[in-house]
């Protein structure tokens, strides 16, 4: 019942939130297994894929991030998130591929354009780091991460 996953999904966020990711991944699963509609199995295994992660289980991560994309496709946080994870494992085309579609989808959230900076910064890639900063800051000016990514993108730029 409806009733019934908006109570285990408040349990799940509960868990999360206090770091009990073990515990969380278990109710997340208890709800997926309840068979919710697409966009709520899409956020869901959203929440699980981050949980996951921040175990360090990478692999379960990706697969709930792609779980997440195929229930709804306009998802662009597990978009983002798969992406991040394929920046983790060096796996770089990927996880441009992946931010690129979050951007598609939004073009007005911070962390496509802040991860694929980060990503950009892997690679050495100064200009379009810098190009993607730039971005984010123009949507949200005070982003205190990008005003510190912009200087110390500048300063690799700059002091070469």
């Amino acid at each position: 019942s409806k009733d019934n996953i908006d109570k285990l999904l408040f349990d799940a966020l509960d868990a999360h939130s206090k770091n009990e990711y073990q515990k969380a991944i278990k109710i997340y699963s208890i709800i997926i297994n309840k068979k919710p509609d697409n966009e709520i199995k899409s956020i869901i295994y959203n929440h699980r894929g981050m949980a996951h992660f921040i175990l360090s289980k990478y692999i379960k991560a990706i697969n709930d991030f792609s779980s997440a994309i195929k229930f709804n496709p306009n998802n662009y946080r597990a978009w983002n998130n798969r992406g991040m994870t394929y920046k983790l494992q060096h796996n770089y085309d990927k996880a441009f591929d992946d931010f690129n579609q979050s951007i598609n989808i939004n073009s007005c959230q911070l962390d496509g354009y802040y991860n694929r900076a980060l990503t950009y910064i892997d690679l050495e890639n100064y200009l379009m780091a810098l190009e993607d900063c730039i971005k984010v800051l123009n949507i949200k000016p005070d982003f205190t991460p990008a005003q510190r990514l912009k200087t110390v993108i500048q300063s690799k730029i700059f002091d070469k």
